[in-house]
């Protein structure tokens, strides 16, 4: 198993992540096996899927738009073009 350029020994607590690439050895008929159930995906991971991301910033636009009022502040707080997209990155990257 190899990991950022890293190669790992298998073991049974071991947790597959994301990018992780597997080298299967055995009959072909359980290859196929492993592959319907793991993918083979090595070619989506080089290219980008830039939907989520663009919807994800303008979600966070949208939420740095909208003020709200902070006790012992006269005037609504908003948390900006910056703000916005990173609490609500930081809030996706937490919950998923």
């Amino acid at each position: 198993m190899h990991r950022s350029g890293v190669q790992l020994l298998a073991t049974p607590d071991l947790t597959l992540q994301l990018g992780d690439s597997l080298t299967v050895v055995g009959e072909a008929q359980a290859i196929e096996g492993v592959e319907k159930i793991l993918g083979n995906a090595v070619k989506q991971l080089d290219e980008p899927n830039l939907i989520p991301v663009f919807i994800g910033l303008l979600l966070g636009l949208l939420l740095g738009s909208i003020p709200f009022a902070v006790p012992g502040i006269s005037l609504p707080v908003k948390l900006g073009l910056a703000g916005g997209p990173i609490i609500l990155g930081i809030l996706i990257g937490t919950f998923g």
